[in-house]
């Protein structure tokens, strides 16, 4: 679809396409096929995470503030720790294992294993639903 474009002058590296722009801001739309059976992350399955609902907004503003206390003590900005997206999705979906938090987006395998029990500390402390 034109949408990624191989750069041969940069060792074969994706760079984006003339159609992407719209992609990324939303205004144009790319089917993809979906298996059936395959199960979609759970944050694909529901889009863009929304605001906090009043019951995971007590859970977020404690994830944020365990977020800022990581990125003060590393000298960092707290999105490198984890963007609010990954934060809302913990507090909606209350992973309670290193093995449910991996399905969050933007949880990768560093991350897991630098932040998850911080994390999980965080989210098994908070008030059930």
């Amino acid at each position: 679809a034109g949408l990624i474009v191989v750069d041969h002058n940069a060792y074969g590296a994706l760079t984006l396409g003339e159609g992407s722009r719209d992609l990324l801001r939303g205004e144009r739309r790319f089917p993809i096929r979906r298996d059936r059976g395959a199960k979609v992350s759970s944050s694909l399955a529901r889009g863009r995470p929304q605001a906090p609902t009043p019951e995971s907004d007590a859970l977020f503003q404690a994830l944020r503030a365990e977020r800022a206390r990581l990125a003060r003590a590393q000298s960092v900005p707290p999105y490198v720790v984890f963007h609010d997206a990954t934060l809302l999705e913990m507090a909606s979906l209350r992973p309670s294992s290193l093995r449910d938090l991996r399905a969050i987006q933007g949880m990768g395998e560093k991350k897991l294993d630098r932040y998850g029990a911080a994390f999980l500390a965080v989210i098994e402390a908070a008030e059930p639903l």
